[in-house]
């Protein structure tokens, strides 16, 4: 892990497993302020194991941490919340679209999916999610690829919308 962290430099990073990341304890068990700071690196991944327990999923993954704009931070955990939606893709259609937090401040905006087209046909998955994130500079990037199967349903998308969308996508009809 050290040695995936060298190539980070100076860098902050996030620490998580290939699959779910321990961001509601940000300071304890997810973010590395810099990816040389072996001795934090450390104390965050122990850390980070010790509180996934069973629940880790294929090893510790260092992952560039990216400087998005913020709408505030989570009133329990103090993480920094920032401008995030998560899309569930399926057969390379997005078929339901939410706020990644019901705290912060969303503008009224349109997500730019368009932009992400062509990499969510390109995705060798039928079912999948896409968490996009606006950028502190106003850019919009893909935060991460998700297994849809165990992307966990926002408070922001209703059942109805996800499994209406899905239902439509897949030509079932009630």
């Amino acid at each position: 892990m050290i040695a995936a962290a060298a190539e980070f430099g100076d860098a902050p990073v996030i620490i998580k497993d290939y699959v779910k990341s321990r961001k509601h304890e940000w300071e304890e068990a997810c973010f590395v302020p810099c990816a040389a700071d072996r001795d934090a690196l450390r104390r965050v991944a122990v850390t980070f194991v010790e509180r996934q327990g069973d629940l880790l999923a294929g090893g510790v993954v260092v992952r560039e941490f990216r400087e998005l704009e913020s709408i505030g931070t989570h009133p329990k955990s103090g993480m920094p919340l920032t401008r995030e939606h998560r899309v569930f893709v399926l057969d390379g259609e997005p078929v339901a679209v939410g706020r990644y937090w019901t705290d912060g401040e969303y503008a009224n905006e349109d997500v730019p999916l368009g932009g992400f087209a062509g990499t969510m046909k390109a995705v060798k998955s039928r079912f999948f999610t896409m968490d996009l994130a606006r950028q502190a500079d106003g850019d919009w990037c893909i935060i991460e690829l998700g297994d849809g199967q165990v992307a966990g349903l926002l408070d922001t998308i209703p059942e109805a919308e996800f499994f209406a969308g899905l239902a439509s996508a897949l030509g079932v009809s009630d």
